[in-house]
């Protein structure tokens, strides 16, 4: 007679899928997947920063790999602004942004900006390896 072994599976961190994007601790860093649906908007950029900085802080790492679609929607300055702000409110953090396109270089330009004013460093890519080695290259481990 053969037993039948219990494949069993351990997360390592909670996997958040609401509003068309999940957040989860992979290896070094914070991993976040954007849905092709998702779809930007003040009560969702909140809920999703708050989500991102709690699995950095729960895991101690400062790296953040933002990985996916661009956004739904246009964003106006406001938009960017608020969400630099969000995404800065822990400072020291590396966040790469790898998104299928790429926002208008001004957007990206004030995000940046805005984040560097509070300590955080972002960059945009739309290849994975190089965000991938950028966030390992820069951010402290």
């Amino acid at each position: 007679m053969r037993k039948d072994k219990k494949v069993q599976t351990a997360l390592l961190s909670p996997i958040v899928t609401e509003g068309d994007f999940k957040v989860e601790f992979r290896e070094d860093h914070v991993y976040v997947y954007v849905g092709p649906d998702y779809k930007v908007n003040a009560g969702q950029r909140t809920e999703f920063w708050d989500k991102v900085l709690t699995t950095s802080e729960l895991n101690n790492t400062q790296r953040i790999l933002i990985e996916g679609y661009r956004p739904k929607g246009e964003l106006t300055t406001t938009d960017v602004i608020e969400a630099g702000q969000l995404a800065s409110a822990k400072p020291h953090l590396w966040i790469a942004f790898c998104l299928d396109e790429l926002f208008p270089d001004e957007l990206r330009e004030l995000f940046e900006v805005v984040v560097a004013s509070r300590l955080v460093r972002a960059k945009f890519f739309t290849d994975h390896q190089q965000a991938i080695v950028w966030l390992r290259n820069n951010a402290p481990a």
